[in-house]
């Protein structure tokens, strides 16, 4: 993809299922005509295998490594179905880091093979990784009515795990519909997105509590509850209804239901990722001590390794130990650090007359940035961050800004290399409207 993943992969050794041979040489080696089988297993193997590493242990390389070693043996044996499935896998990883067309054509090509198959089930699936994606890049209608053709077809096989991954899905669909409240747009359908959100994440609950057995299923039906009622409180407090407080308490609760299971299971990410929405759920508050506290702890499930440091480049990471997604969590935690240091000097004006809070926020943004970008140069949490960023620059005096392009960026620049890259002297440049400074020895 001609980007910092491309190289990452580039490192990775061969799996050694294949012995001395690549996947697309040993896909086509039939000597004795049992090739179906031996593909069959192989590929799955390496499906599985990318799943493992997608869904449990979120290190995408790998996942994507594994995905892409499993096509040779479907192509190889026409095994339809199960190209479909690891296409759609590869999309979903695509999705998580950013890369939209790729994500939208793998998930759409696994979709029309299906449909081609007439697989019920399968073709449900593809519904709901569908909606999924078109929700994370800001369609979020589209991906209710996806999530709803999905639910009708799973409800009419009385597919129960179906179910629950779309109830997860149309969940989070209508959750972001919800939001929109934020944008100065009345409209009542927003809080009723909320309370069905609610109902549908109950749905999804009672399937992964009893029915089901996969854990990270109900870590993230917890995560999302917590990130349902947050939003309704937002909105009831803004109408300074008295349901705020205990919808408030309800996101703390389920959240911290999330984090629980999240430790129980030794998932460090999504710990931290429920750390971090229960920072956001106390920020919104007001409660801003609170939030950093809870920024803290999501932080300490964070290895050292991943952090920049002073006058040192990132430490090397083995990639079959390299978790991805820790950058974007270290990103998030500075982000609403950032947030965090100008909301607490707001003047009744909706000002920030502190220059030193000007500064403190502008070095967790620069931080953020850099994780973001770590993470993944294409993520589309870096033109959200642009926003966040900017909308909070407008309350601040011209000389304030001037000092970050022209002090404190070439300050830290010089004690943290990794903080010294064009993006992010252009992030600044588009968020301040100042032009950057060049960085000096």
């Amino acid at each position: 993809m001609g980007s910092w993943w491309t190289r990452r992969q580039n490192d990775f050794s061969s799996p050694h299922l294949e012995g001395d041979k690549k996947p697309e040489e040993l896909a086509l080696d039939d000597p004795r005509g049992s090739g179906w089988r031996r593909n069959f297993i192989l590929g799955r193997t390496h499906n599985n295998l990318g799943y493992v590493y997608w869904m449990q242990k979120m290190q995408y390389a790998l996942a994507l490594e594994h995905f892409k070693n499993a096509l040779p043996y479907f192509r190889a044996s026409d095994l339809l179905e199960e190209y479909a499935n690891t296409s759609d896998n590869i999309g979903r990883v695509y999705a998580r880091l950013g890369e939209k067309s790729r994500a939208e054509a793998l998930i759409e090509d696994g979709w029309e093979i299906r449909k081609r198959l007439h697989y019920d089930y399968r073709i449900g699936l593809s519904l709901v990784s569908n909606a999924i994606v078109k929700t994370a890049f800001g369609k979020p209608y589209s991906g209710r009515a996806l999530s709803r053709q999905a639910l009708k077809i799973f409800d009419d096989l009385q597919a129960q795990r179906g179910i629950g991954l779309t109830c997860i899905a149309l969940g989070s669909a209508l959750r972001a519909i919800g939001a929109l409240w934020a944008t100065g747009i009345v409209d009542p359908e927003h809080e009723e997105c909320l309370v069905d959100a609610i109902e549908k994440l109950k749905r999804a609950e009672e399937i992964f509590k009893k029915q089901v057995d996969e854990p990270v299923r109900l870590i993230q039906v917890y995560n999302e509850m917590g990130c349902v009622h947050r939003e309704r409180a937002a909105l009831v407090r803004e109408r300074s209804e008295p349901l705020a407080q205990s919808s408030a308490q309800q996101a703390i609760d389920n959240l911290e239901r999330s984090i629980q299971l999240a430790d129980e299971y030794e998932m460090p990410v999504m710990y931290a990722d429920g750390c971090e929405d229960l920072a956001q759920t106390y920020f919104q508050q007001g409660e801003y001590e609170i939030a950093l506290a809870q920024l803290e702890r999501a932080e300490k499930k964070i290895p050292a390794e991943y952090r920049f440091r002073p006058r040192a480049k990132l430490a090397t990471i083995p990639p079959n130990q390299c978790v991805e997604e820790f950058w974007q969590m270290l990103g998030k935690i500075e982000l609403l650090r950032g947030h965090t240091a100008f909301e607490q000097k707001l003047s009744p004006e909706g000002k920030v007359v502190d220059p030193n809070a000007v500064r403190k926020a502008a070095e967790h943004y620069a931080f953020a940035e850099a994780y973001f970008e770590r993470f993944s140069p294409e993520a589309s949490r870096l033109e959200t961050t642009d926003r966040q960023v900017h909308s909070r620059f407008r309350k601040c005096k011209i000389v304030d800004l001037e000092q970050i392009q022209k002090e404190v960026l070439p300050q830290l620049a010089k004690e943290y290399p990794d903080l010294a890259s064009p993006r992010l002297r252009m992030f600044f440049e588009d968020t301040t409207g100042i032009p950057a400074v060049e960085p000096t020895e």
